[in-house]
């Protein structure tokens, strides 16, 4: 497992997008994406598209890790294809705008999802602590955390006052169970979820009782 992790950290890529992709462009900025390994963990990614002097410019990586080359990289209607070190991907568009695909070598078949890029700030200014399908999904992002971290980003901000000895956290229920920290919520579909609503500290001991001194986000899942 570390063996096929530290291959694909190295995974991070510069493109040089054949003069054939500009019919069909790529959105420029930062997209997110998840690369979920066939035997192994869901790995983040990011890339970048720039477009200096009128050619793509792209930087990919799997986050944290050290950059690679992509190569043969075509996008030819709503198929997008390239060569990313060992691996040979071959992406389609969704009707949400989304890329998923899959990522042939390295000794298996991996999804790959990448997301475009969208405006920084989309809170739509009503401070309401319950979000829907469609809000998480309108952000485009790849994970309910990427989706929070646009819409409501105070959410995954421990509100609760700071104790020497002590480390206030956000905790994460579905469907009223405990589930941990804030990390699950990278590994979760938007569209998997039907509501995310966030309790203060007061409200979710209240409800739940235990340690949420950091408050509490409440996910349920689409049935």
């Amino acid at each position: 497992m570390r063996t096929v992790y530290c291959r694909l950290v190295t995974a991070i890529a510069i493109l040089a997008v054949p003069g054939g992709l500009a019919a069909q462009e790529l959105d420029l900025g930062q997209w997110s994406g998840t690369l979920s390994l066939s035997q192994g963990p869901v790995l983040a990614v990011v890339y970048h598209v720039t477009r200096p002097g009128g050619a793509y410019h792209v930087t990919m990586n799997v986050v944290d890790g050290p950059p690679s080359e992509v190569t043969n990289v075509e996008r030819q209607n709503e198929t997008l294809t390239f060569q990313w070190g060992a691996f040979a991907c071959e992406l389609q568009r969704q009707n949400n705008g989304r890329f998923l695909g899959i990522c042939v070598g390295g000794g298996g078949t991996s999804e790959l999802t990448l997301v475009p890029p969208m405006p920084d700030a989309v809170d739509d200014g009503s401070g309401k602590d319950v979000l829907t399908t469609a809000d998480l999904v309108r952000t485009r992002a790849s994970s309910v955390y990427d989706a929070l971290q646009r819409l409501r980003p105070q959410w995954l901000r421990p509100r609760g006052p700071a104790r020497i000895g002590y480390n206030v956290v956000v905790r994460v229920y579905i469907d009223n169970q405990p589930i941990g920290g804030l990390d699950f919520l990278r590994s979760l579909d938007p569209e998997a979820i039907a509501e995310v609503r966030f309790y203060t500290a007061s409200e979710a001991n209240m409800r739940f009782s235990g340690d949420n001194d950091g408050g509490a986000i409440v996910l349920t899942r689409r049935h």
